[in-house]
Protein backbone atom coordinates (compact mmCIF):
# COMPACT_ATOMS: atom_id res chain seq x y z
CA UNK A 1 0.00 0.00 0.00
CA UNK A 2 1.35 3.42 -0.87
CA UNK A 3 1.75 6.14 1.77
CA UNK A 4 -1.10 8.32 0.47
CA UNK A 5 -3.56 5.43 0.59
CA UNK A 6 -2.38 4.63 4.11
CA UNK A 7 -2.83 8.23 5.25
CA UNK A 8 -6.36 8.28 3.83
CA UNK A 9 -7.21 5.42 6.20
CA UNK A 10 -5.56 6.97 9.29
CA UNK A 11 -7.73 9.00 11.68
CA UNK A 12 -6.47 11.03 14.63
CA UNK A 13 -8.90 10.64 17.51
CA UNK A 14 -7.22 13.17 19.79
CA UNK A 15 -4.11 13.25 21.98
CA UNK A 16 -2.16 10.13 20.96
CA UNK A 17 -5.11 7.99 19.88
CA UNK A 18 -5.45 6.87 16.26
CA UNK A 19 -7.60 4.51 14.21
CA UNK A 20 -6.45 2.87 11.00
CA UNK A 21 -9.44 1.76 8.94
CA UNK A 22 -9.17 -1.76 7.68
CA UNK A 23 -9.45 -4.39 7.08
CA UNK A 24 -8.26 -4.91 9.68
CA UNK A 25 -9.38 -1.93 11.76
CA UNK A 26 -6.64 -1.02 14.24
CA UNK A 27 -6.71 1.35 17.19
CA UNK A 28 -3.60 2.76 18.78
CA UNK A 29 -3.86 3.87 22.43
CA UNK A 30 -7.66 4.32 22.34
CA UNK A 31 -8.76 7.14 24.64
CA UNK A 32 -11.92 9.22 24.43
CA UNK A 33 -13.03 7.24 21.40
CA UNK A 34 -16.16 8.89 19.98
CA UNK A 35 -19.53 7.17 20.23
CA UNK A 36 -20.33 5.13 17.15
CA UNK A 37 -16.70 4.40 16.35
CA UNK A 38 -16.25 1.26 14.27
CA UNK A 39 -15.30 -1.90 16.16
CA UNK A 40 -11.65 -2.87 16.42
CA UNK A 41 -10.07 -5.98 15.05
CA UNK A 42 -6.75 -5.13 16.72
CA UNK A 43 -6.08 -2.77 19.63
CA UNK A 44 -2.50 -1.73 20.44
CA UNK A 45 -1.80 -0.17 23.84
CA UNK A 46 1.68 1.29 24.29
CA UNK A 47 1.75 1.78 28.07
CA UNK A 48 -0.40 2.08 31.17
CA UNK A 49 -0.90 5.86 31.49
CA UNK A 50 -4.62 6.73 31.66
CA UNK A 51 -4.51 8.64 28.38
CA UNK A 52 -3.12 5.64 26.51
CA UNK A 53 -4.72 2.71 28.33
CA UNK A 54 -8.43 3.25 28.90
CA UNK A 55 -10.31 0.05 29.79
CA UNK A 56 -13.61 1.87 29.13
CA UNK A 57 -12.60 2.76 25.59
CA UNK A 58 -11.17 -0.70 24.94
CA UNK A 59 -14.51 -2.17 26.02
CA UNK A 60 -16.44 0.26 23.77
CA UNK A 61 -14.59 -0.80 20.60
CA UNK A 62 -13.95 -4.48 21.40
CA UNK A 63 -15.82 -7.40 19.97
CA UNK A 64 -15.51 -11.14 20.52
CA UNK A 65 -12.75 -11.46 17.91
CA UNK A 66 -10.75 -8.34 18.87
CA UNK A 67 -7.06 -8.95 19.59
CA UNK A 68 -5.50 -6.66 22.19
CA UNK A 69 -1.72 -6.27 22.30
CA UNK A 70 -0.09 -4.36 25.16
CA UNK A 71 3.01 -4.14 27.32
CA UNK A 72 2.93 -5.88 30.72
CA UNK A 73 1.89 -2.83 32.77
CA UNK A 74 -0.95 -1.92 30.41
CA UNK A 75 -2.10 -5.54 30.29
CA UNK A 76 -2.38 -5.41 34.08
CA UNK A 77 -4.89 -2.55 33.81
CA UNK A 78 -7.00 -4.33 31.21
CA UNK A 79 -8.65 -6.77 33.58
CA UNK A 80 -11.39 -8.88 32.04
CA UNK A 81 -9.79 -8.77 28.59
CA UNK A 82 -7.59 -11.33 26.89
CA UNK A 83 -4.36 -9.46 26.17
CA UNK A 84 -1.35 -10.59 24.22
CA UNK A 85 1.64 -9.19 26.14
CA UNK A 86 4.69 -7.90 24.27
CA UNK A 87 7.88 -6.68 25.91
CA UNK A 88 10.30 -4.28 24.20
CA UNK A 89 11.87 -5.93 21.16
CA UNK A 90 9.35 -8.77 21.00
CA UNK A 91 7.25 -9.41 17.90
CA UNK A 92 3.97 -11.03 17.05
CA UNK A 93 1.73 -11.40 14.03
CA UNK A 94 -2.03 -10.93 14.12
CA UNK A 95 -3.53 -12.03 10.83
CA UNK A 96 -1.38 -10.24 8.26
CA UNK A 97 -0.28 -7.48 10.66
CA UNK A 98 3.25 -7.71 12.06
CA UNK A 99 3.70 -5.96 15.41
CA UNK A 100 6.97 -5.14 17.17
CA UNK A 101 7.11 -3.65 20.66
Amino acid sequence: MDKIALLDRLHWLGHSSFRLDGPPTLYFDPWKVPAGAPPAEIILVSHDHFDHCSPEDVKRISGPQTVIVANPSAAGKLKGFTVQVLRPGERTTVGEVEIEA
